[in-house]
């Protein structure tokens, strides 16, 4: 995959959504879950105000939420939380992502001692670096809590790709704002601002994963 990436191209047409009211807009343009429709057809009066609380609500509520079950597949999938609204609304934090059948997504938002990772704080984990149940590779994501997104030109994390196992068999990460120059896989995060990270195990065996994994 990274040898073809210079070689792909992309064109098409780039222009800006003109619409005055999102919710509206996305009745008329968009096919809809019938769970779904009427209650967005109570809500078209949604603003700013709204907006804020609702993601004060899910950003609190996402750190209870241990992994993507439910939360990318049909809403009427068989995977558990799939019609749960509240799994459905952490999950737009992720923007886009797979059903976990293709992808689990372990995240982590809070330390040992339940308090939220913050760039001011050094955090360490050590992970299996061949771990049980997963067929395919996993990678890992670290996210900036103010814009919920990556950080820009701060490294990730790939098994297949910058990272090998130790004598133990294991991978130890590092956030932290300096290099600590430790031998452990340094993943740079801001000063004084929240973050959090996301595993990713492709391809997994969800009745095989080891306990604690989700």
């Amino acid at each position: 995959m990274i040898d073809i990436i210079p070689s792909i191209s992309l064109t098409g047409e780039s222009k800006t959504l003109d619409f005055d009211n999102s919710i509206e807009f996305t009745i008329a343009s968009h096919d809809i879950y019938p769970q779904n429709e009427g209650l967005l057809v109570t809500v078209t009066d949604f603003n700013m105000e709204d907006y804020k609380r609702v993601m004060q609500y899910v950003g609190q509520r996402i750190t209870t939420i241990p992994n993507n079950m439910g939360g990318f597949g049909p809403i009427d999938s068989k995977e558990p939380h799939s019609n749960d609204p509240e799994y459905r609304a952490v999950a737009i934090i992720g923007h886009l992502g797979l059903p976990a059948e293709h992808a689990l997504y372990a995240a982590g938002f809070v330390n040992c001692e339940g308090k939220l990772f913050n760039g001011d704080k050094t955090e360490i984990f050590t992970l299996p670096y061949k771990p049980q149940g997963v067929k395919e590779f996993w990678s890992i994501t670290r996210y900036s809590f103010l814009t919920r997104n990556t950080l820009p030109g701060k490294n990730d994390i790939f098994n297949a790709y910058n990272t090998k196992p130790d004598d133990n068999g294991n991978v130890t990460i590092t956030f932290s704002v300096e290099d600590p120059k430790d031998g452990t896989y340094w993943m740079p995060v801001n000063a004084g601002e929240g973050f959090y990270f996301v595993i990713r195990y492709y391809s997994p065996d969800l009745d095989n994963m080891p306990p604690g994994y989700y």
